[in-house]
């Protein structure tokens, strides 16, 4: 199973004292997303597949892999020597593709799509489309469901190398290219409580510090993920696009 454990540092907002936890905490965070890439690597692997890329900008081709003792299988990075792709897109102009089709469906979307940023509560939610509202411009709607999710090997935290969406799942891959068994998702910008003992200089004054999410990826989550994966599903043209696939219930507000 895939898992997650959210950890906040604890920070201390003096000047001085907070860039020395905030170094460590980087340096340390360092350390163990480094170790955890070394305790992954436990095979050697045989190419089992071709290399698939779903033409996203910035996006990696996958491939299926296995153990060269043939005893597990797993996903694998790589780059195709050919690229048939009559256009490559970025998250925006997939997600507002996908979106402006869901405007002809539901009522109140503006036909504007985007990929918005992982949160605490959902670390995955950078490999989902998300669509705009149309009367409230930084209120957005995810799309649930296989048919809102990012094609493949798409990027999906840029304050972080080689994470990329499979299947709606943000995994943070190795130096081999394959998944990573414990990974720590640094989600940096999002708001916290101040201590309330702590003086504020100015009233609007907002504090920002990183979220440490700990990772932790089985192998039966990565066959799971293998058995479910459609290399033939790329721009999501032929997807059925149904009202209740949109979730109005759970709007998501990004800063304007």
């Amino acid at each position: 199973l895939s898992n997650f454990t959210a950890r906040n540092p604890q920070l201390e907002l003096d000047g001085a004292n907070q860039a020395d936890v905030l170094g460590r905490w980087r340096e340390r965070h360092y350390e163990l997303n480094k170790l955890s890439e070394l305790q992954g690597r436990k095979h050697s692997w045989e190419v089992k597949s071709g290399c698939h890329f779903s033409c996203m900008e910035l996006g990696k081709g996958v491939q299926i892999v296995s153990s060269s003792a043939g005893t597990n299988t797993n996903i694998q990075l790589c780059t195709a020597n050919t690229i048939a792709c009559d256009k490559v897109m970025s998250t925006y102009d997939f997600a507002t593709q996908l979106c402006k089709r869901y405007q002809q469906k539901v009522t109140g979307l503006s036909g504007v799509g985007m990929q918005i940023a992982p949160s605490v509560e959902d670390p995955d939610r950078s490999c989902r489309v998300a669509c705009q509202d149309t009367f409230i411009r930084h209120r957005f709607y995810l799309v649930n469901g296989e048919q809102g999710h990012f094609p493949f090997g798409t990027r999906c935290n840029h304050n972080e190398s080689n994470r990329y969406c499979i299947n709606g799942k943000c995994l943070h891959f190795g130096n081999d290219g394959t998944p990573v068994n414990d990974s720590y998702n640094t989600l940096p910008n999002v708001r916290i409580k101040r201590n309330a003992e702590i003086r504020r200089s100015k009233r609007h004054f907002e504090y920002f510090a990183p979220i440490n999410i700990t990772e932790h990826i089985s192998q039966e989550f990565i066959d799971s993920l293998i058995a479910s994966i459609d290399f033939s599903r790329a721009t999501g043209e032929n997807n059925i696009i149904l009202e209740e696939h949109i979730d109005l219930r759970n709007p998501v507000y990004v800063d304007p």
